[in-house]
């Protein structure tokens, strides 16, 4: 390690610095490059961290990417055994009267679940929406209360829903009413991400450039056009309305990805990193596009940068302390290591904050919070990585011994 860290966290030490939490991404793509949208995100689910984005927590109309709760919460219903994939799903007069194209579905019909699941996520069906909404709850307005529950258990301060298809609610005039399905494109993101996290197969569905609906014998294409054009792209859901304007959150998997260590070996010297993975699963998501061709031409973009001016910089490495103390046998080590999916242009710097209330009460207990290192490019900070102790018992002779050294959780 480079004596320069050592020295920093040193003079850190003496100076008890502190900061508060700092972590939000920097607008690497300047929105005026994709014009004619509203909000657009680019995210590594990783780190979960927003590389790139404009307007990230502005609540926007999300139209049929609202469909992305309908999912999470038919999956959880069939998850505890409520719903089966082979239920046999009755389609009712409100299901058949939605528009769009959809499934075409028939009041008296029944449907087997798992197409009406495959309709909902590849060719976007607000029919097949209000058919398994009413399966799971009894009623849509029904289901719309459980989609509102979940947005508030999974904390989606943005989020809020009026139907489980993301259609346009109008009046009796068909006048667009002031409440409608909406959400940030953060949350969009965040709602996505534990999707995909806890029901990973989904994409066997969304990876579906089209499917046949054999009840009534057609074939249905995906409404997402980039699945031909990238083999990285995964899913996940397209909208649109009037009122929302053109809407899509991609996932993608990129692979072979460049590791770029510049960063590392700058700040900690020659130490070894442990291995880092080259394949990074990130969302592209676009808000309000005005209309198809700008919608897939922003997330075409979004994704050829990513994977053509775009590489990996490991910045933390637990198995590389930034502090050792050779007398109390302690190391500060990062919590976690990280390498960020950034831009190959940027310049990283680092700083780091130790927190004086430890150093006061001379606590030394394995895995306590002690402070956090900063990096940031000039004056934007790109991600914080807490700093905690990471102590050895096994060098000290007797208990007593140990005790006069250190504190620990149970005392």
């Amino acid at each position: 390690m480079k004596n320069i860290v050592k020295k920093t966290i040193s003079i850190l030490l003496l100076a008890g610095l502190i900061v508060q939490p700092a972590n939000f991404a920097t607008e690497i793509i300047h929105p005026t490059t994709l014009p004619n949208i509203q909000a657009y995100a680019l995210y590594d689910r990783e780190t979960d961290f927003f590389i790139s984005d404009y307007h990230l927590t502005q609540q926007m109309g999300l139209a049929s990417i609202s469909k992305l709760m309908t999912t999470k919460i038919l999956l959880d219903h069939i998850k505890s055994g409520n719903l089966s994939l082979d239920d046999k799903v009755y389609i009712s007069k409100n299901a058949q009267s939605q528009d769009g194209d959809g499934l075409r579905l028939r009041e008296g019909d029944y449907v087997k679940l798992d197409d009406l699941l495959h309709g909902l996520l590849i060719c976007s069906s607000n029919d097949a929406a209000v058919a398994l909404a009413e399966h799971c709850a009894g009623s849509e307005d029904a289901f719309v209360a459980l989609m509102n529950a979940e947005a508030r258990a999974l904390d989606l301060p943005s989020a809020h829903f009026e139907n489980p298809s993301g259609l346009t609610e109008y009046g009796p005039n068909h006048e667009t009413l002031p409440i409608q399905n909406v959400m940030s494109i953060a949350d969009i993101n965040k709602l996505a991400d534990i999707l995909i996290s806890q029901y990973p197969e989904i994409t066997e569905i969304t990876t579906l450039t089209s499917w046949t609906f054999e009840q009534k014998g057609v074939v249905k294409n995906s409404t997402n056009k980039l699945l031909p054009l990238y083999s990285e792209v995964n899913g996940l859901k397209t909208g649109f309305t009037n009122y929302a304007g053109y809407c899509q959150i991609v996932s993608a998997t990129l692979n072979d990805l460049t590791i770029d260590d510049r960063f590392f070996i700058n700040t900690y010297g020659e130490a070894p990193i442990s291995e880092i993975s080259k394949t990074r699963d990130i969302f592209a998501s676009v808000l309000g596009s005005v209309n198809k061709t700008n919608r897939n031409n922003t997330l075409k973009f979004l994704l050829d940068y990513s994977k053509t001016t775009m590489s990996l910089f490991p910045i933390t490495d637990t198995q590389v302390p930034l502090f050792k103390n050779e007398e109390q046998l302690f190391n500060i080590v990062p919590e976690k290591s990280v390498a960020l999916f950034l831009s190959n242009d940027i310049d990283l710097s680092f700083q780091v904050f130790i927190n004086p209330i430890w150093q006061n009460t001379n606590m030394i207990v394995d895995g306590l919070s002690v402070g956090k290192i900063i990096c940031y490019s000039e004056d934007t900070t790109f991600y914080t990585v807490p700093l905690v102790l990471s102590v050895s018992l096994s060098n000290y002779d007797d208990e007593l011994e140990r005790d006069t050294y250190f504190t620990t959780a149970d005392n």
